[in-house]
């Protein structure tokens, strides 16, 4: 017997075994139905979204599922689990266009208790991106005029006012505070960079070529602030040095 031939009829002994060893695959998980599964619909919190069974309203990451399932909806879906979710989200807007997180204390869903927000350019700018999204979907433009205001605010307060000398966004509104406050990072920007051009794109379907013109540039420069700050990692990488008793970590990326 050849080495060819051995090798077939080994795999051929063994190739009932391996089938007996691998697991069934898992059964498909239909996420736009879970998605809507999470929205609420009892207490002041009506229409907003749970980011668990159980869980409370984060409003960046309810903003990620939806941007997710706008293509699949049709015109009622969209009215019923988007256009009501945006007109929540500007309900609940503080005085300086940012907006906080929601605890629920019981099942009730009628006592809450409200919790800051992680960022404030991530939530403006996925929902600025969210609602371009909607827009472009359901084509309802007597929404957008009615609401047009209310979105340049948002991204204007939280994006566009707060980014640094360096070309990045910063992460929260003064005064507001903590360790992270000044730092823009990559991630946060990359979001901010999408909303800007949806925006802008948004802004191009109306008419509005001149403003449209306006956030494009934002973006492009926003754009190439995030590339410098990769091209800066990469030099601090490559200036890393190891030895036996020390590790200098080079900063992150957008850091600063």
């Amino acid at each position: 017997m050849d080495r060819r031939t051995f090798h077939l009829t080994l795999l051929a002994a063994a190739s009932p075994i391996v089938h007996a060893r691998r697991k069934p695959p898992a059964a498909a998980i239909d996420a736009i139905a879970r998605i809507k599964s999470l929205r609420i619909t009892t207490g002041p919190l009506t229409d907003g979204y749970r980011i668990a069974p159980g869980g409370r309203l984060n409003w960046y990451f309810t903003n990620l599922g939806l941007i997710a399932i706008v293509q699949f909806l049709n015109a009622d879906e969209l009215d019923l689990y988007i256009r009501r979710y945006l007109d929540l989200y500007f309900h609940r807007l503080e005085s300086n266009a940012t907006i906080q997180d929601v605890l629920f204390n019981d099942a009730s869903m009628q006592s809450i208790t409200l919790a800051p927000s992680d960022s404030d350019n991530s939530y403006a700018s996925t929902l600025i991106s969210l609602a371009v999204r909607y827009l472009r979907a359901s084509g309802n433009w007597d929404w957008w005029n009615s609401h047009q205001d209310t979105l340049r605010t948002i991204i204007q307060a939280n994006v566009v006012t707060q980014i640094k000398s360096n070309g990045l966004c910063r992460v929260f509104q003064p005064p507001r505070t903590s360790a992270i406050s000044e730092y823009g990072f990559t991630m946060n920007n990359c979001e901010d960079y999408r909303g800007l051009r949806d925006f802008s794109t948004l802004l191009n379907l109306r008419g509005q070529t001149a403003e449209a013109a306006v956030y494009l540039d934002i973006a492009h420069r926003l754009g190439q602030a995030i590339n410098n700050s990769y091209r800066d990692w990469e030099t601090d990488r490559k200036s890393t040095r190891l030895n036996s008793s020390h590790l200098k970590l080079s900063r992150m990326p957008s850091s600063a």
